[in-house]
């Protein structure tokens, strides 16, 4: 202890003392880590203490200390790198709302979950854990294109996911379906709550200073809506998608600008 003191002033005593009885007591090595500020970095140590018997008695302690900075420093590149290729893998180049694939895969557990539940003889108005499904479109997005270019178009799309995020309650899951068509996931959400979520996007992106929205028909930016809900078991993901959409498409030719729920 001595000799570990005078090497390293701000070693934790108590620390190593605790492993230390650990080791004697269990009569087995005990490793531990711990890290040492150097100028403006730190180093990353691993401690192992082994105790030595003959016989049944305690003769030593073996202390090895060895420097693992550079593991720890390449296992955070690891777990940094795995964290870049899970959003590539998931979320949207442009506009990094979740992507089709996320879509698909988090769709069909919340289906799971309500088939799961209902199994289990939980009746489906007394749940918090249905969920709804909306799915909305820009009104007149190619005309928006075609009006002021392409990155324009990308600009747009990258405003409306991050206006539409901000309206949303936390829990929901904002995904591109898909050129300029979105979906929402409003998971543990009662029938009317998917009402006032799938109004409030409308609302959002209709209230909202676009560029170059005057040049639009109507001389305003909007979106179509359509949202279905899920509250019976046994529902297909495939069904339920057909529904929403088709309600969208519903919005799309009785005017626009609106919610069919």
């Amino acid at each position: 202890m001595t000799v570990i003191k005078r090497n390293f002033s701000d070693f934790d005593t108590a620390k190593f003392m605790r492993f230390l009885n650990e080791a004697v007591r269990k009569q087995e090595k005990v490793s531990f880590e711990m890290t040492r500020p150097v100028n403006e970095s730190v180093v990353h140590y691993l401690v192992e203490i082994t105790p030595i018997y003959i016989r049944g008695d305690h003769i030593g302690t073996i202390v090895l200390k060895k420097d693992i900075t550079e593991h720890k420093m390449n296992l955070e590149k690891v777990m940094q790198l795995n964290r870049q290729l899970h959003g590539l893998a998931t979320r949207d180049g442009l506009t990094q709302a979740y992507n089709r694939y996320f879509f698909d895969e988090r769709l069909q557990q919340e289906i799971d979950l309500v088939n799961r539940l209902q199994a289990y003889g939980r009746k489906p108005d007394k749940s918090i854990n249905n969920f709804g499904l909306i799915m909305f479109d820009i009104d007149h997005f190619k005309i928006y294109n075609d009006t002021n270019g392409h990155l324009a178009g990308d600009e747009l799309l990258q405003t409306i996911v991050s206006i539409v995020k901000d309206a949303l309650y936390p829990t929901d899951v904002l995904c591109r379906y898909g050129g300029e068509e979105f979906a929402v996931i409003c998971r543990q959400t009662p029938e009317k709550g998917i009402r006032v979520a799938a109004e409030k996007i409308r609302k959002t992106v209709e209230n909202y200073n676009f560029k170059f929205q005057d040049k639009q028909p109507g001389g305003n930016l909007t979106v179509s809506i359509g949202a279905a809900y899920c509250s019976t078991a046994n529902m297909q993901k495939d069904d339920l998608i057909k529904k929403a959409d088709n309600n969208l498409y519903l919005a799309k030719n009785s005017g626009r600008n609106r919610v069919v729920f």
